[in-house]
Protein backbone atom coordinates (compact mmCIF):
# COMPACT_ATOMS: atom_id res chain seq x y z
CA UNK A 1 0.00 0.00 0.00
CA UNK A 2 3.04 2.36 0.84
CA UNK A 3 4.60 2.22 -2.49
CA UNK A 4 0.96 2.37 -4.16
CA UNK A 5 1.13 5.85 -2.61
CA UNK A 6 4.51 6.71 -3.21
CA UNK A 7 3.67 5.61 -6.86
CA UNK A 8 0.44 7.70 -7.07
CA UNK A 9 2.34 10.98 -5.75
CA UNK A 10 5.02 10.92 -8.48
CA UNK A 11 2.13 9.69 -11.18
CA UNK A 12 0.63 13.21 -10.35
CA UNK A 13 4.32 14.98 -9.61
CA UNK A 14 5.56 14.23 -13.30
CA UNK A 15 2.39 13.28 -15.03
CA UNK A 16 3.77 9.72 -15.93
CA UNK A 17 1.00 7.12 -16.63
CA UNK A 18 0.69 5.47 -13.91
CA UNK A 19 0.92 1.54 -15.21
CA UNK A 20 4.44 1.95 -15.98
CA UNK A 21 4.60 1.65 -11.78
CA UNK A 22 2.26 -1.52 -11.79
CA UNK A 23 4.03 -2.28 -14.32
CA UNK A 24 7.40 -2.33 -13.27
CA UNK A 25 6.27 -3.61 -9.28
CA UNK A 26 4.72 -6.73 -11.19
CA UNK A 27 7.70 -7.80 -12.96
CA UNK A 28 10.04 -7.45 -10.25
CA UNK A 29 7.55 -9.26 -7.79
CA UNK A 30 7.43 -12.47 -9.70
CA UNK A 31 9.88 -15.12 -10.04
CA UNK A 32 12.25 -15.49 -13.50
CA UNK A 33 10.22 -18.38 -13.89
CA UNK A 34 6.92 -16.63 -13.47
CA UNK A 35 4.41 -15.28 -15.89
CA UNK A 36 2.88 -11.63 -15.54
CA UNK A 37 -0.09 -10.43 -18.20
CA UNK A 38 -1.01 -6.80 -18.36
CA UNK A 39 -3.96 -5.18 -20.37
CA UNK A 40 -2.79 -1.68 -20.45
CA UNK A 41 -2.51 1.67 -22.77
CA UNK A 42 -0.48 1.29 -26.21
CA UNK A 43 1.66 4.19 -25.05
CA UNK A 44 4.26 1.56 -23.76
CA UNK A 45 5.22 0.84 -27.30
CA UNK A 46 6.95 3.93 -27.87
CA UNK A 47 6.07 6.53 -25.28
CA UNK A 48 9.66 8.28 -24.32
CA UNK A 49 8.26 8.23 -20.93
CA UNK A 50 7.92 4.32 -21.06
CA UNK A 51 11.46 3.75 -21.85
CA UNK A 52 12.84 2.68 -18.23
CA UNK A 53 9.89 0.11 -18.39
CA UNK A 54 10.70 -0.94 -22.02
CA UNK A 55 13.71 -1.98 -20.61
CA UNK A 56 13.33 -3.77 -17.44
CA UNK A 57 10.26 -6.00 -19.54
CA UNK A 58 13.07 -6.83 -21.95
CA UNK A 59 15.41 -7.93 -19.29
CA UNK A 60 12.64 -9.95 -18.08
CA UNK A 61 11.38 -11.42 -21.52
CA UNK A 62 8.46 -11.66 -23.58
CA UNK A 63 6.09 -14.69 -24.48
CA UNK A 64 3.54 -12.26 -25.50
CA UNK A 65 2.99 -8.83 -27.22
CA UNK A 66 -0.23 -8.16 -29.11
CA UNK A 67 -1.54 -4.41 -30.02
CA UNK A 68 -5.15 -4.93 -29.53
CA UNK A 69 -6.46 -1.38 -31.12
CA UNK A 70 -8.54 1.29 -30.22
CA UNK A 71 -12.57 0.29 -29.15
CA UNK A 72 -11.97 -2.90 -27.13
CA UNK A 73 -13.39 -1.24 -23.68
CA UNK A 74 -15.97 0.74 -25.37
CA UNK A 75 -15.59 4.35 -26.76
CA UNK A 76 -14.92 6.26 -23.43
CA UNK A 77 -11.39 4.53 -22.79
CA UNK A 78 -9.41 6.89 -25.06
CA UNK A 79 -6.23 4.64 -25.41
CA UNK A 80 -5.60 1.60 -27.52
CA UNK A 81 -4.99 -1.32 -25.33
CA UNK A 82 -1.81 -3.73 -25.05
CA UNK A 83 -1.51 -7.71 -24.12
CA UNK A 84 1.70 -7.76 -22.72
CA UNK A 85 2.65 -11.29 -21.11
CA UNK A 86 6.58 -11.73 -19.30
CA UNK A 87 8.28 -14.68 -18.61
CA UNK A 88 11.89 -16.27 -19.21
CA UNK A 89 12.80 -17.11 -22.80
CA UNK A 90 15.04 -19.11 -24.42
CA UNK A 91 17.04 -16.90 -27.28
CA UNK A 92 15.75 -19.02 -30.17
CA UNK A 93 12.25 -19.21 -28.40
CA UNK A 94 9.33 -18.14 -30.52
CA UNK A 95 6.97 -15.58 -28.89
CA UNK A 96 3.61 -14.05 -30.05
CA UNK A 97 3.51 -10.79 -31.98
CA UNK A 98 0.53 -9.05 -33.33
CA UNK A 99 -1.41 -5.77 -34.16
CA UNK A 100 -4.92 -6.46 -34.30
CA UNK A 101 -5.41 -2.22 -34.42
CA UNK A 102 -5.89 -1.99 -38.25
CA UNK A 103 -9.02 -4.80 -38.23
CA UNK A 104 -12.94 -3.88 -37.65
CA UNK A 105 -13.34 -4.15 -33.79
CA UNK A 106 -15.76 -7.12 -34.79
CA UNK A 107 -13.08 -8.69 -36.27
CA UNK A 108 -9.84 -8.72 -34.02
CA UNK A 109 -11.83 -11.88 -31.52
CA UNK A 110 -10.62 -14.08 -34.18
CA UNK A 111 -7.91 -12.42 -35.32
CA UNK A 112 -6.19 -13.46 -32.23
CA UNK A 113 -6.04 -16.79 -33.22
CA UNK A 114 -3.91 -15.64 -36.35
CA UNK A 115 -1.45 -13.95 -35.22
CA UNK A 116 2.60 -14.60 -35.90
CA UNK A 117 5.19 -15.24 -34.07
CA UNK A 118 8.87 -14.17 -34.30
CA UNK A 119 12.48 -15.50 -32.35
CA UNK A 120 12.39 -13.71 -28.91
CA UNK A 121 16.36 -13.11 -30.51
CA UNK A 122 15.94 -11.74 -33.48
CA UNK A 123 12.91 -9.34 -32.40
CA UNK A 124 14.92 -8.44 -28.83
CA UNK A 125 17.96 -7.64 -30.92
CA UNK A 126 15.69 -5.30 -33.23
CA UNK A 127 14.24 -3.59 -30.06
CA UNK A 128 17.68 -2.51 -28.69
CA UNK A 129 18.88 -0.94 -32.27
CA UNK A 130 15.66 1.30 -31.61
CA UNK A 131 17.22 4.66 -30.25
CA UNK A 132 13.32 4.20 -28.51
CA UNK A 133 13.85 0.69 -27.32
CA UNK A 134 11.08 0.61 -29.22
CA UNK A 135 8.10 -2.36 -28.91
CA UNK A 136 7.57 -3.14 -32.86
CA UNK A 137 4.23 -5.18 -32.96
CA UNK A 138 3.65 -5.15 -36.96
CA UNK A 139 5.29 -7.48 -39.57
CA UNK A 140 9.01 -8.17 -38.76
CA UNK A 141 9.78 -7.54 -42.26
CA UNK A 142 8.95 -3.65 -41.77
CA UNK A 143 11.04 -3.26 -39.05
CA UNK A 144 13.83 -5.26 -40.70
CA UNK A 145 13.73 -2.74 -43.38
CA UNK A 146 13.75 0.85 -40.88
CA UNK A 147 16.50 -1.30 -39.44
CA UNK A 148 18.65 -1.84 -42.85
CA UNK A 149 17.92 1.62 -44.24
CA UNK A 150 18.81 3.28 -40.48
CA UNK A 151 22.35 1.23 -40.34
CA UNK A 152 22.84 2.33 -44.47
CA UNK A 153 22.10 6.60 -43.60
CA UNK A 154 22.47 8.87 -41.19
CA UNK A 155 19.28 9.77 -39.04
CA UNK A 156 17.49 12.48 -40.50
CA UNK A 157 18.53 15.00 -37.25
CA UNK A 158 22.04 15.46 -39.35
CA UNK A 159 20.56 17.69 -42.25
CA UNK A 160 18.98 19.84 -39.49
CA UNK A 161 20.28 23.06 -38.68
CA UNK A 162 19.47 22.85 -34.84
CA UNK A 163 16.56 20.65 -34.47
CA UNK A 164 12.48 20.31 -34.84
CA UNK A 165 10.61 22.24 -32.43
CA UNK A 166 7.03 22.71 -31.49
CA UNK A 167 5.51 26.67 -32.08
CA UNK A 168 4.69 28.24 -29.03
CA UNK A 169 1.64 27.94 -26.57
CA UNK A 170 -0.74 30.06 -25.64
CA UNK A 171 -2.73 29.51 -22.34
CA UNK A 172 -5.99 30.81 -23.99
CA UNK A 173 -5.37 30.19 -27.76
CA UNK A 174 -8.22 32.53 -28.39
CA UNK A 175 -6.44 35.48 -26.69
CA UNK A 176 -2.70 35.08 -28.35
CA UNK A 177 -4.16 33.81 -31.87
CA UNK A 178 -6.37 36.44 -33.81
CA UNK A 179 -7.90 37.24 -36.71
CA UNK A 180 -6.55 40.10 -39.44
CA UNK A 181 -10.22 41.47 -39.00
CA UNK A 182 -9.93 41.21 -35.21
CA UNK A 183 -6.60 43.08 -35.33
CA UNK A 184 -8.73 46.03 -37.27
CA UNK A 185 -11.06 45.98 -35.56
CA UNK A 186 -9.39 46.15 -32.19
CA UNK A 187 -6.81 48.24 -33.32
CA UNK A 188 -4.20 46.03 -32.06
CA UNK A 189 -0.80 46.65 -31.92
CA UNK A 190 1.73 45.58 -34.81
CA UNK A 191 4.96 45.96 -32.43
CA UNK A 192 3.20 42.61 -31.13
CA UNK A 193 1.79 41.04 -34.01
CA UNK A 194 3.35 37.92 -35.01
CA UNK A 195 2.31 36.62 -38.82
CA UNK A 196 0.98 33.49 -38.45
CA UNK A 197 -1.27 29.95 -40.27
CA UNK A 198 -3.88 28.11 -38.79
CA UNK A 199 -3.62 24.17 -39.34
CA UNK A 200 -6.20 24.39 -42.38
CA UNK A 201 -3.67 26.07 -44.49
CA UNK A 202 -1.09 22.76 -43.92
CA UNK A 203 -1.18 20.28 -46.20
CA UNK A 204 0.87 18.45 -48.74
CA UNK A 205 2.14 20.23 -52.18
CA UNK A 206 -0.54 23.48 -51.54
CA UNK A 207 -0.54 27.45 -51.69
CA UNK A 208 -1.05 28.68 -48.51
CA UNK A 209 -1.16 32.57 -47.49
CA UNK A 210 -0.86 33.98 -43.76
CA UNK A 211 -4.42 34.01 -42.12
CA UNK A 212 -4.11 35.09 -38.88
CA UNK A 213 -2.04 36.60 -36.59
CA UNK A 214 0.17 36.02 -33.33
CA UNK A 215 0.52 38.09 -29.92
CA UNK A 216 3.26 37.41 -29.19
CA UNK A 217 3.82 38.51 -25.56
CA UNK A 218 6.74 37.27 -23.05
CA UNK A 219 7.17 37.94 -19.45
CA UNK A 220 9.40 40.84 -20.24
CA UNK A 221 6.31 42.55 -22.60
CA UNK A 222 5.29 46.19 -21.12
CA UNK A 223 1.83 45.74 -21.80
CA UNK A 224 1.42 49.39 -20.74
CA UNK A 225 2.97 50.68 -23.82
CA UNK A 226 -0.05 48.97 -25.94
CA UNK A 227 -3.38 49.77 -24.17
CA UNK A 228 -5.20 47.99 -27.02
CA UNK A 229 -3.54 44.35 -26.74
CA UNK A 230 -3.71 44.70 -23.13
CA UNK A 231 -7.49 45.65 -23.23
CA UNK A 232 -7.64 42.19 -25.32
CA UNK A 233 -5.77 40.08 -23.62
CA UNK A 234 -7.73 41.24 -20.19
CA UNK A 235 -10.77 40.25 -21.87
CA UNK A 236 -9.51 36.25 -21.80
CA UNK A 237 -8.25 36.92 -17.94
CA UNK A 238 -10.92 35.75 -16.10
CA UNK A 239 -10.69 32.48 -18.20
CA UNK A 240 -7.36 31.40 -18.08
CA UNK A 241 -6.69 28.61 -15.81
CA UNK A 242 -3.02 28.10 -16.17
CA UNK A 243 -1.90 26.27 -12.60
CA UNK A 244 1.88 28.83 -13.78
CA UNK A 245 0.25 31.66 -13.84
CA UNK A 246 -1.82 30.86 -10.63
CA UNK A 247 1.80 30.40 -9.03
CA UNK A 248 2.92 33.42 -10.31
CA UNK A 249 5.86 31.72 -12.75
CA UNK A 250 4.75 33.78 -15.79
CA UNK A 251 2.12 36.39 -15.71
CA UNK A 252 -1.50 36.45 -17.24
CA UNK A 253 -0.86 38.02 -20.30
CA UNK A 254 2.32 35.89 -21.72
CA UNK A 255 2.43 32.88 -23.87
CA UNK A 256 2.71 29.77 -21.78
CA UNK A 257 5.66 28.82 -23.79
CA UNK A 258 7.09 31.58 -26.11
CA UNK A 259 9.80 29.44 -27.71
CA UNK A 260 13.01 31.25 -28.77
CA UNK A 261 11.75 33.80 -31.77
CA UNK A 262 15.04 32.67 -33.45
CA UNK A 263 13.23 29.22 -34.87
CA UNK A 264 10.87 30.90 -36.53
CA UNK A 265 13.25 32.57 -39.01
CA UNK A 266 12.41 32.13 -42.42
CA UNK A 267 14.09 29.66 -44.61
CA UNK A 268 12.10 26.84 -42.97
CA UNK A 269 9.72 24.23 -43.04
CA UNK A 270 6.23 23.97 -41.26
CA UNK A 271 4.56 20.77 -40.27
CA UNK A 272 1.20 20.01 -38.77
CA UNK A 273 1.39 17.55 -35.11
CA UNK A 274 -2.52 16.35 -35.38
CA UNK A 275 -2.53 14.80 -39.01
CA UNK A 276 -1.39 10.87 -39.39
CA UNK A 277 0.17 11.99 -42.60
CA UNK A 278 3.25 14.27 -42.77
CA UNK A 279 1.75 17.23 -44.09
CA UNK A 280 4.65 20.53 -45.12
CA UNK A 281 4.69 23.74 -46.11
CA UNK A 282 7.64 25.68 -47.14
CA UNK A 283 7.94 29.31 -45.55
CA UNK A 284 10.91 30.74 -47.87
CA UNK A 285 10.36 34.54 -46.67
CA UNK A 286 7.51 35.20 -44.31
CA UNK A 287 9.42 34.15 -40.82
CA UNK A 288 5.78 33.00 -39.85
CA UNK A 289 5.24 32.10 -36.37
CA UNK A 290 3.05 29.18 -34.80
CA UNK A 291 1.46 27.59 -32.41
CA UNK A 292 2.00 24.15 -30.70
CA UNK A 293 0.06 22.99 -33.18
CA UNK A 294 2.38 22.70 -35.70
CA UNK A 295 6.40 22.11 -35.53
CA UNK A 296 9.11 23.78 -37.43
CA UNK A 297 12.76 23.05 -38.38
CA UNK A 298 15.44 24.40 -40.57
CA UNK A 299 18.02 22.31 -42.49
CA UNK A 300 21.64 23.07 -43.25
CA UNK A 301 22.60 24.80 -45.95
CA UNK A 302 23.47 22.51 -48.24
CA UNK A 303 20.11 20.56 -48.41
CA UNK A 304 17.54 21.80 -50.79
CA UNK A 305 14.13 22.83 -49.28
CA UNK A 306 11.96 21.06 -52.02
CA UNK A 307 13.67 17.98 -52.49
CA UNK A 308 13.67 17.76 -48.81
CA UNK A 309 9.97 17.83 -48.38
CA UNK A 310 9.10 15.77 -51.38
CA UNK A 311 11.22 13.55 -49.60
CA UNK A 312 10.01 13.66 -46.17
CA UNK A 313 5.99 13.29 -47.48
CA UNK A 314 6.66 10.79 -49.86
CA UNK A 315 5.25 7.10 -49.58
CA UNK A 316 8.71 5.62 -47.76
CA UNK A 317 9.40 8.42 -45.11
CA UNK A 318 5.70 7.83 -44.29
CA UNK A 319 6.18 4.36 -43.84
CA UNK A 320 9.64 4.55 -41.86
CA UNK A 321 7.52 6.97 -39.69
CA UNK A 322 4.85 4.96 -38.86
CA UNK A 323 6.87 1.42 -38.63
CA UNK A 324 9.12 3.29 -35.54
CA UNK A 325 6.37 5.11 -34.20
CA UNK A 326 4.15 1.98 -34.20
CA UNK A 327 1.53 3.54 -36.37
CA UNK A 328 -1.57 5.16 -34.79
CA UNK A 329 -1.00 4.37 -30.88
CA UNK A 330 -2.94 7.19 -30.22
CA UNK A 331 -6.33 7.94 -30.60
CA UNK A 332 -5.55 11.68 -30.98
CA UNK A 333 -3.30 11.66 -33.88
CA UNK A 334 0.45 13.37 -33.15
CA UNK A 335 3.43 13.60 -35.49
CA UNK A 336 6.31 13.20 -33.07
CA UNK A 337 9.49 15.60 -33.98
CA UNK A 338 11.80 12.72 -31.56
CA UNK A 339 10.54 10.00 -34.26
CA UNK A 340 10.89 11.89 -37.25
CA UNK A 341 14.58 13.09 -36.28
CA UNK A 342 16.02 9.39 -35.67
CA UNK A 343 14.49 8.59 -39.51
CA UNK A 344 17.63 7.66 -41.96
CA UNK A 345 17.75 10.58 -44.60
CA UNK A 346 20.45 10.30 -47.34
CA UNK A 347 23.27 12.71 -46.78
CA UNK A 348 22.88 13.93 -49.99
CA UNK A 349 23.25 18.04 -51.05
CA UNK A 350 21.24 20.09 -53.50
CA UNK A 351 24.00 18.87 -56.27
CA UNK A 352 22.25 15.41 -56.32
CA UNK A 353 20.39 14.13 -58.94
CA UNK A 354 17.85 12.75 -57.30
CA UNK A 355 17.15 15.99 -55.18
CA UNK A 356 16.90 18.09 -58.16
CA UNK A 357 14.07 15.76 -59.54
CA UNK A 358 12.30 15.85 -56.45
CA UNK A 359 12.98 19.58 -56.60
CA UNK A 360 11.12 20.10 -59.55
CA UNK A 361 8.46 17.34 -59.27
CA UNK A 362 7.58 18.97 -55.25
CA UNK A 363 7.01 22.69 -57.53
CA UNK A 364 5.32 20.75 -60.26
CA UNK A 365 2.69 19.15 -57.36
CA UNK A 366 2.59 22.66 -55.65
CA UNK A 367 1.48 24.24 -59.39
CA UNK A 368 -1.13 21.26 -60.24
CA UNK A 369 -2.67 21.49 -57.08
CA UNK A 370 -3.32 25.32 -57.49
CA UNK A 371 -4.59 24.35 -60.81
CA UNK A 372 -7.24 22.14 -59.76
CA UNK A 373 -8.43 24.27 -57.70
CA UNK A 374 -9.59 26.59 -60.21
CA UNK A 375 -10.53 24.87 -62.70
CA UNK A 376 -13.88 24.67 -63.71
CA UNK A 377 -14.29 22.43 -66.42
CA UNK A 378 -14.87 18.49 -65.38
CA UNK A 379 -12.36 17.24 -68.20
CA UNK A 380 -9.59 19.58 -67.31
CA UNK A 381 -9.92 18.44 -63.34
CA UNK A 382 -9.87 14.95 -64.53
CA UNK A 383 -6.91 15.67 -66.71
CA UNK A 384 -4.95 17.65 -63.77
CA UNK A 385 -5.88 14.94 -61.03
CA UNK A 386 -4.34 12.51 -63.42
CA UNK A 387 -1.64 14.43 -63.53
CA UNK A 388 -1.10 14.62 -59.84
CA UNK A 389 -0.92 10.91 -59.10
CA UNK A 390 1.51 10.51 -61.93
CA UNK A 391 3.59 13.18 -60.59
CA UNK A 392 3.29 11.51 -56.94
CA UNK A 393 3.77 7.94 -58.16
CA UNK A 394 7.05 9.69 -59.76
CA UNK A 395 8.17 11.25 -56.29
CA UNK A 396 7.78 8.10 -54.41
CA UNK A 397 10.07 5.82 -57.05
CA UNK A 398 12.67 8.75 -56.57
CA UNK A 399 12.59 8.41 -53.29
CA UNK A 400 12.64 4.49 -53.64
CA UNK A 401 15.79 5.24 -55.91
CA UNK A 402 17.33 7.41 -53.72
CA UNK A 403 17.34 4.94 -50.94
CA UNK A 404 18.06 2.37 -53.17
CA UNK A 405 15.23 -0.57 -52.10
CA UNK A 406 15.29 -3.81 -53.75
CA UNK A 407 12.17 -4.51 -55.74
CA UNK A 408 10.80 -7.08 -52.56
CA UNK A 409 11.36 -4.02 -49.83
CA UNK A 410 9.17 -1.59 -52.31
CA UNK A 411 6.39 -4.27 -52.14
CA UNK A 412 6.69 -4.03 -48.22
CA UNK A 413 6.31 -0.50 -48.40
CA UNK A 414 3.64 -0.13 -50.81
CA UNK A 415 1.54 -3.19 -49.22
CA UNK A 416 1.78 -1.53 -45.46
CA UNK A 417 0.73 1.74 -46.87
Amino acid sequence: LAYLRESYRRVIARMIDSYIYFADRATRLSKDSGFVGFIIPSTLLNQVDAKPIRRILLDKGLSTLISLGQGVFGTKVLNTSTVLITGSLAAESNFTLGDLSPRPLQERKDALNQVSSATWKQWKSLVERDPHLTFFTGDITTTQLLDRLRHAYPPFQKALEDKIERGVSPDIAAAHVVSASDVKAKRLEKELLRPSVSGSQIKRCHAWVCDQFIIYTTRDSRLEKYPHVEKHLRSFKQLNTCKEVAQNKHPWWSLHRPRDPKIFSSPKLIGLTTTKTIELIYDENASVCVTDAMYVFSLKPAFDLWGTMALLQSKLFLFLYRVANQGDARVIPQVKASKLETLPFPDVDSSNSFISKLNHCCKAMLSLNQQIGTAMNPNDKTKLQREIEATDRRIDQLVYDLYELTDEEIKIVEESN
